[in-house]
């Protein structure tokens, strides 16, 4: 009789001790899903984040080579007004407005070629490094693009000095 009264005490006592057990093993269960779930969320959103910074680094790459290539922003005088001119431009502004765009051209102080080099006293160093100055359009060329890369840093600096100075 004790037995039975001891089984009949015991056995609802297991049975709870079993859907308690049941029921901490079923909360750790939804624990776990939860946290996979935050751990994929978080591993989407990691993905969706570096490919939004992956296209932005390709924008801003396609931005910095379309400006090296072709344009760039030049103040003119002292507006602030903005002009874009490609180097392939700026020279040939340059040029225009120098020798009307004419490797023989001689102003009427002496000053030859395509940028206009003036002798100040000596023959200018234009006539030494190109002989044939008044045809050879290339040595000319090839020698006002050094001058404007070694004074102004450029062919678009040079045109923006000269819009300010109207000349070089």
């Amino acid at each position: 009789m004790y037995l039975i009264a001891a089984l009949l005490i015991l056995i609802p006592w297991g049975i709870t001790k079993t859907i308690q057990t049941y029921r901490l093993h079923q909360a750790e269960t939804q624990q776990l899903q939860q946290e996979n779930k935050l751990l994929e969320e978080a591993k989407t959103k990691s993905k969706v984040e570096q490919e939004q910074l992956k296209k932005q680094i390709e924008a801003k790459e396609k931005e910095i080579q379309r400006l090296k290539q072709s344009k760039a922003n030049v103040s003119y005088a002292s507006s602030g007004t903005k002009l874009s001119v490609s180097e392939q431009e700026a020279k040939m502004y340059i040029y225009k407005h120098e020798s009307g765009n004419r490797p023989n051209a001689v102003s009427s102080n002496g000053c030859i070629g395509l940028g206009q080099a003036c002798p100040f006293g000596a023959k200018p160093r234009l006539v030494r490094e190109c002989p044939n100055w008044q045809t050879d359009y290339a040595c000319q060329d090839k020698y006002w693009t050094y001058y404007a890369t070694s004074k102004y840093g450029g062919w678009i600096q040079a045109y923006a000095y000269w819009l300010r100075n109207r000349s070089w």
